[in-house]
């Protein structure tokens, strides 16, 4: 092989990569994931319904242990429980 013939190969690699980047983004066809073996079928809506509904509860999960934290570090927190204990 020559270096011009590596360098279209990688080029093309390259070129499809950024193409299914691209789709993947603008549009949310997840062909990156089917080229990857992750999904079954890159136009499969469901799927990616779930994940960003997953993505979102997990969002959700993580501002109220948020809150919760800071509610339990407040001193005024301590030292009702304290009162509580006697």
């Amino acid at each position: 092989m020559t270096a011009v013939t590596v360098f279209m190969i990688i080029s093309g690699v390259l070129s499809i990569c950024l193409i299914t980047h691209f789709l993947d983004h603008k549009f949310n066809l997840r062909l990156n994931d089917w080229m990857n073996g992750s999904c079954a079928s890159p136009f499969d809506k469901k799927a990616s319904t779930t994940e960003h509904a997953q993505a979102q509860t997990i969002t959700e999960l993580r501002e109220r242990v948020a809150t919760l934290e800071k509610i339990v570090t407040e001193p005024a927190y301590e030292l009702n429980r304290k009162i509580n204990q006697l």
